[in-house]
């Protein structure tokens, strides 16, 4: 579900003159670049090369391998499974910052390590070079460091924002994060999961009449299910 949602996000992101019928509110987003282009961070190391059908997209919050959410997102881009977008760019504050050498540091150095220079690593999206067309943010991080992260996703000139669940703390702050969005002309969505959904319920029902049938439900978050 999560990267059918986030394929859908990015190809909302391309605005190119050959997609389908976009609000008027977007015209002046609406530019295909003329030809391929190779983006480079502020040190003017070469990083993914971004054609001119794609996004780039900046992962914000990657988290620890085989646990963070932001990390198996970054996985589907790097193996290609979104092909509207190149994964570019990771920012992670904690893992590039005090927390390098607490618990899953030295798990995300090794990681790093082994997609670099494809992809390159910030501890900030102040650190990032100005964008060169269509760029994408996706903010995996804490919640409530999402209101901050979104209006320096928008400094940093990304065309949209995808935010995972729930967004922000109160109601109050996301709605000054969707007003200061529409202000820039940023596109916002918000990804998510809910275990109540139809296909969820269509499995359960179809388990029941079934018989000899199992189904398991698997999860990677970080807590007991007594929790």
């Amino acid at each position: 579900m999560y990267l059918l949602f986030l394929t859908l996000m990015i190809c909302t992101t391309l605005r190119t003159s050959s997609l389908l019928l976009r609000p008027a509110s977007l015209s002046s987003l609406l530019l295909r670049p003329a030809k391929p282009l190779s983006f480079h961070s502020s040190s003017t190391k070469l990083t993914a090369a971004v054609s001119s059908n794609q996004a780039e997209v900046v992962l914000v919050g990657c988290g620890a391998p085989d646990r963070g959410m932001g990390w198996y997102h970054a996985v589907q881009l790097i193996e290609g499974k979104c092909p509207s977008g190149v994964l570019t760019t990771v920012v992670e504050p904690w893992f590039l910052g005090g927390g390098a050498s607490g618990p899953g540091g030295p798990e995300f150095a090794t990681w790093q390590k082994s997609v670099e220079p494809d992809v390159d690593f910030r501890s900030s999206l102040a650190e990032m070079a100005p964008a060169a067309g269509p760029r994408l943010a996706l903010i995996s991080g804490r919640t409530a460091d999402n209101p901050d992260l979104v209006s320096q996703a928008i400094s940093a000139g990304c065309t949209s924002i995808y935010l995972e669940k729930p967004g922000a703390p109160t109601v109050a702050e996301l709605a000054a994060m969707r007003d200061e969005a529409a202000k820039a002309n940023v596109s916002v969505l918000m990804g998510y999961n809910k275990n109540v959904c139809k296909y969820v319920r269509k499995v359960r029902e179809n388990f029941a009449e079934t018989p000899n049938s199992f189904v398991t439900f698997v999860t990677n978050n970080a807590y007991e299910v007594s929790e």
